[in-house]
């Protein structure tokens, strides 16, 4: 089974942060995907705090949904197959040492708002 890891980062981000108090009030975070978190983790890491901010972040969603859906075998966003895991957690030093590629360019996913990142349906 072949993920595409990036865009996989990208679905991770965009829900992440719709599911923060500001918005969906998913899970107990607000606006630390948005520009409040950029500004408290920026001085501790200048050229990696958006992978700071999104690391947090998805450990609390991911927390949140263990504590509703915490069903043997059944995966979600934050809990997927091993391997998979393993694999997403090895491509983020590739994210980190490619940090400018992703804080730079025309719309980063963490510069939108959470209305702007989420698909209209």
């Amino acid at each position: 089974m072949s993920v595409n890891l990036d865009l996989l980062l990208k679905l991770r981000l965009i829900v992440a942060r719709y599911g923060e108090m500001d918005v969906a009030r998913w899970w107990n975070t607000r606006g630390q995907l948005g520009p409040l978190g950029a500004k408290a983790l920026q001085r501790g890491f200048p050229r990696t705090h958006y992978f700071a901010q999104a690391r947090s972040v998805f450990a609390v969603a991911a927390h949140r949904c263990s504590e509703i859906f915490d069903r043997p075998g059944m995966a979600t966003l934050w809990r997927l197959p091993e391997v998979l895991e393993e694999e997403f957690d090895a491509r983020w030093e590739h994210w980190l040492d490619h940090a400018e590629e992703w804080s730079r360019g025309s719309s980063p996913v963490w510069k939108h708002s959470p209305q702007e990142a989420w698909p209209k349906c």
